[in-house]
């Protein structure tokens, strides 16, 4: 019997970021978040993941754990802002 892990699609915005840039996209690319989806809505710079995991809760706590595990060049740590729970797929 195979063990299939469902998907789960959730957004986090992220504090302190005003924009993207690639440097922004490499750190979290670095950091495991390559299954998120970067975007700016009214300034606040967000990631929209589409993750497999065991639970939403898991799926969850990892991708804040990798986002807070980044400190860019110029020192400035990420921070979660923020959760909105788009769905379960």
């Amino acid at each position: 019997m195979t063990n299939i892990r469902p998907y789960f699609k959730f957004r986090i915005s992220i504090d302190g970021i005003k924009r993207i840039t690639a440097e922004l996209e490499d750190a979290l690319y670095d950091a495991n978040s390559m299954d998120a989806l970067l975007s700016v809505t009214k300034g606040i710079v967000s990631l929209t993941y589409h993750r497999q995991a065991t639970s939403m809760s898991r799926a969850i706590e990892e991708a804040e754990k990798q986002i807070e595990s980044v400190t860019l060049i110029d020192g400035t740590r990420l921070r979660v802002r923020g959760l909105h729970i788009v769905s379960d797929l």
